[in-house]
């Protein structure tokens, strides 16, 4: 999704990812969250979860990809933080 944000494919990353997060109106520490349980999978690593950890990763997922959909509400909702109620 980041670099559907680039104006140029010489567009360095560093610029690309705060239009994301404000698009989607996410705080940098929201994506962390989720993309420290999806490294090592997606690099071919095994990977546990516990119970809790999961719920948090695929509600706040689930809240991303709608998002993504609909970022011309932008004004309906708040930012979405690690500790965010999904």
């Amino acid at each position: 999704m980041k670099q559907f944000m680039k104006e140029s494919e010489s567009e360095k990353d560093e610029t690309a990812w705060p239009k994301l997060r404000a698009r989607l109106r996410l705080e940098r520490a929201a994506i962390d969250a989720v993309k420290a349980h999806a490294d090592m999978p997606r690099h071919g690593k095994p990977s546990t979860m516990i119970d809790e950890e999961k719920v948090v990763v695929f509600k706040s997922t689930d809240k991303i990809i709608r998002r993504s959909d609909s970022t011309s509400n932008a004004a309906k909702s708040h930012f979405l933080t690690p500790s965010s109620k999904c």
